[in-house]
């Protein structure tokens, strides 16, 4: 294995530790405060099983979806833009 192979592979071993979580998990949106298996398996049962596709998600949908109350929906918003360093939730930030 090559040196740039290795790179690649110790940075994605250490991106998936520190987020205790690995690339292709189904549940990314656990990485999230206040969303445990429960809440991800509602979300994921709803297609909604990426990041991107958490911060495109209408905050109505998304307390829809998790059976949450208002607004769950902004806040799970508003900690993308604390934890997850998405450039594009900038209307929520």
């Amino acid at each position: 294995m090559g040196r740039l192979a290795a790179t690649a592979n110790s940075m994605l071993l250490h991106k998936a530790l520190r987020n205790r979580m690995w690339d292709d998990s189904r549940h990314v949106d656990r990485q999230l405060p206040g969303i445990g298996s429960l809440l991800a398996d509602r979300l994921a049962a709803a297609g909604i099983d990426h990041l991107r596709k958490l911060q495109d998600t209408d905050p109505r949908r998304i307390e829809t979806v998790t059976q949450r109350h208002y607004p769950f929906g902004e806040i799970c918003l508003l900690w993308m833009c604390v934890h997850c360093r998405i450039s594009d939730v900038a209307p929520y930030c």
